[in-house]
């Protein structure tokens, strides 16, 4: 609200507070009556102002006080959202190692499993070269025994006249 500043007629420089050189006489002078009357009607508008005023400030300190409480709000927000950030990225770390390490005992357990098994394999080739050479042994001695008992009994037939 703008200021107002009042110019008196009584002679009352309000710039100054210093009165004015004037007339004498007939409308130069107010009377007591007159500037009481000027003085209460002065400081009716000087309350109506200081009322105004004071509203107009009460306003902007409330209005201050909302707007102090949404930065409050505001930096609580963003407060929780690094929190929940944080929080977050704790649980993916977790997670993760987790993971690795898990990966790291399977990949330990396929190793050893590959090993025994690799093992087994070996252990099974060479039974199966053994029992190989032994029935290629076996089918000799079978083999040669049928000759041996094929001859004999040629021999027995037929008698060597000799």
């Amino acid at each position: 609200l703008p200021c107002h500043r009042f110019h008196l007629s009584s002679g009352i420089n309000a710039e100054y507070g210093g009165k004015k050189k004037g007339k004498k006489g007939e409308g130069g002078e107010l009377s007591v009556k007159d500037k009481y009357t000027k003085t209460l009607q002065e400081m009716d508008s000087l309350k109506q102002e200081l009322e105004t005023r004071t509203e107009l400030a009460r306003r902007n300190d409330a209005r201050a006080n909302d707007l102090k409480q949404k930065v409050v709000d505001c930096e609580k927000v963003v407060a929780e959202e690094q929190e929940e950030k944080l929080d977050i990225s704790a649980d993916m770390i977790r997670q993760y190692k987790t993971m690795q390490s898990t990966m790291a005992l399977r990949i330990h357990l396929l190793e050893s499993n590959l090993s025994h098994l690799r093992v087994q394999l070996d252990t099974t080739q060479k039974r199966l070269e053994t029992t190989e050479k032994e029935k290629s042994d076996l089918q000799r001695k079978y083999d040669g025994s049928i000759e041996r008992m094929e001859r004999e009994m040629i021999s027995c037939h037929y008698p060597n006249p000799g």
